[in-house]
């Protein structure tokens, strides 16, 4: 089991997605200056985007069977190895194929993140509670969101490879 008390096992669930949106939305805050850097063009910026969504949904179905058979906790303990190892990997990524490595890997983090919080949520929560969890547990998406969106404004303060490594 994930946690014993409710407000611990919806902030689990809800820092998991934190978590796994904060580095692809880094990435498009910090699109001007990745760009930059590693001498991008504007559609390989966008395959950066693409790569990490395509691996989200290949790995949707497979990482809903990795949930069920290996649970919840120990699930979203895959999910953030891959998301960690994925930002390494673009953090010291110095041209396109790294870069996209990187995001493709993050991409299937993320893919366990959504069937191991919904899972969570439907074995954690009794169903009067469930849709509420439910609703808690997503605001993790636009909260990973904003938090992503100032690593725009500290890019202009530090690396982006370092922000990603502090990510990590």
């Amino acid at each position: 089991m994930l946690a014993t008390h409710w407000g611990t096992r919806i902030g689990i669930l809800t820092l998991a997605h934190v978590v796994g949106t904060l580095p692809i939305v880094s990435v498009m805050a910090m699109a001007p200056v990745i760009q930059q850097d590693l001498g991008l063009s504007v559609t390989q910026v966008g395959l950066l985007v693409s790569g990490y969504y395509m691996a989200q949904t290949i790995g949707a179905v497979p990482a809903g069977g990795l949930a069920d058979r290996i649970g919840v906790g120990s699930a979203l303990l895959v999910a953030h190895g891959l998301l960690i190892a994925g930002a390494l990997i673009f953090s010291q990524a110095n041209a396109f194929a790294g870069a996209v490595a990187g995001t493709i890997v993050m991409g299937f983090g993320y893919s366990i993140v959504n069937p191991s919080t919904a899972k969570g949520i439907l074995t954690l929560f009794s169903a009067r509670r469930r849709a509420t969890a439910m609703g808690v547990k997503q605001t993790g998406v636009p909260i990973g969101g904003v938090l992503a969106a100032a690593n725009g404004a500290l890019v202009t303060l530090f690396s982006w490879q370092s922000i990603f490594v502090a990510m990590a």
